[in-house]
């Protein structure tokens, strides 16, 4: 399948232009198509015939608008016969001629061809003649074309439906959803949020492959900035009101948003979603199940378990979509640096103590590769012998590369070994070693 840039090219001679052609692709622009017109199209210092050459090219239909002035013009017949050559080569139908202000006979007289084949009456007005040109060209009921239209009106434009770049969007519309649950989503990039569901019907189909298209730039605008949990809130609200569609889907799916920005969940952090956080939390404990990342919207965490807030705001609920950007072990140096200070320090202390008491910041890499981290669980096991494990040199090298990394991968303000030295001053370390020794015991 050729790939297109344009529904449309515009063929007219130039005296038609302000009476006819210019209203025309107005009003054509209105059915979100991607039109190929000189005035629109050509910019400073392009190549006229190159530029005409493409758009005849690239174009999925051809407009020709023939008229008295068409007629007497070389340049128009050159490209009539490019796409009429066209037509010839694929067998396909490209060719949507229009007649202003000529009889049958002067088709007939000018090319027998074009007298047989059936055109628009441009003289029955612009809204006519581009309503039956959108109707030629759209198939109706098209979920692909009824997509297009609801991108378009979120600010959207895409490529014509013969792009390969709706073979993506088709695909991703396929793929799991969420329709089984919140639990469903564990194979999502993060920002990920469940599609409408499959209803069987065409508008449904074009709701959902509309949505698909803006959740994939979700998903990529978030890691490209990146868009994570340790972003301050007010940035996280801007990206919510930029991306299109992103505000509607959130309210309508909030365990995803506070999944994914769990900082909004703190009190006073949500913005527009507080009340949303309020009634959800209300529901939760209703339920008996206020120990959800939703508990992270209390006032007073003293009856909660900061090991399980803390897993829930770096690495989200059990089965739930993936939330960590980071190693687990940058976000326990983030929340001992300066650039934490916005978090409230009940909550900054709450998660600093969970994520040191359930050590799942020490850790092989996602990938596979071997990290800092995984350095220091070897070098605290080959020195275990000694009195002093945590402040033997060996460790507290290892400790220091380890912060290097997360100062480098986070852009924090302080230095490794100031870093380093709050991990130590918090017990961490000395936890860490104490429960490797315990599990060496023999029993």
């Amino acid at each position: 399948m050729p790939n297109f840039d344009f529904d449309l090219f515009v063929s007219h001679a130039s005296e038609d232009k302000d009476p006819f052609v210019r209203p025309l692709v107005a009003a054509l622009h209105d059915y979100h198509l991607e039109i190929w017109f000189d005035e629109t199209t050509l910019q400073v210092g392009d190549s006229l015939v190159q530029s005409i050459e493409r758009g005849l090219a690239r174009s999925r239909f051809g407009i020709v608008v023939l008229s008295p002035a068409f007629f007497a013009k070389r340049w128009p017949r050159a490209e009539l016969d490019a796409l009429t050559n066209r037509e010839l080569a694929t067998g396909e139908r490209v060719l949507l001629p229009i007649w202003l202000g000529v009889t049958a006979d002067e088709i007939r007289h000018y090319s027998p061809l074009l007298a047989d084949r059936y055109a628009i009456v441009g003289n029955r007005g612009i809204e006519y003649t581009a309503n039956r040109i959108a109707e030629t060209i759209r198939p109706a009921g098209s979920p692909l074309v009824i997509a297009r239209g609801m991108l378009a009106d979120h600010g959207i434009a895409t490529p014509p439906p013969t792009d390969d770049y709706w073979i993506d969007a088709i695909e991703s519309a396929a793929e799991i959803d969420g329709e089984g649950g919140f639990g469903s989503a564990m194979l999502w990039s993060r920002w990920g949020f469940p599609l409408p569901p499959k209803d069987g019907t065409i508008e449904g189909r074009a709701r959902r492959l509309s949505q698909a298209v803006m959740r994939n730039a979700w998903v990529a605008e978030a890691d490209r900035r990146p868009i994570t949990q340790i972003t301050e809130p007010h940035i996280v609200h801007e990206f919510i009101e930029e991306m299109p569609g992103l505000m509607e889907t959130c309210f309508e799916h909030p365990s995803y948003l506070g999944a994914y920005a769990p900082q909004l969940l703190i009190p006073g952090f949500g913005g527009p979603f507080e009340e949303v956080f309020d009634r959800w939390l209300a529901y939760a404990e209703g339920r008996g199940r206020a120990d959800e990342t939703i508990a992270l919207h209390k006032t007073d965490y003293s009856a909660d378990d900061p090991e399980y807030l803390a897993g829930a705001f770096v690495m989200g609920e059990l089965n739930g979509p993936p939330v960590a950007y980071y190693e687990t072990i940058d976000y326990l140096f983030w929340l001992l640096s300066s650039k934490s200070d916005w978090l409230p320090s009940r909550v900054r202390e709450t998660l600093t103590v969970g994520l040191c008491a359930a050590q799942t910041w020490v850790r092989q890499a996602r990938d596979g590769s071997i990290r800092p981290s995984e350095h220091l669980l070897r070098t605290l096991a080959a020195t275990e012998a000694d009195d002093d494990v945590p402040r033997a040199p060996a460790t507290q090298e290892a400790v220091m590369t380890l912060a290097q990394v997360s100062v480098d991968e986070l852009d924090l303000p302080e230095s490794a070994a100031e870093l380093a030295e709050r991990l130590f001053e918090i017990g961490a370390i000395d936890t860490l070693a104490v429960r490797r020794a315990s599990r060496r015991r023999p029993k």
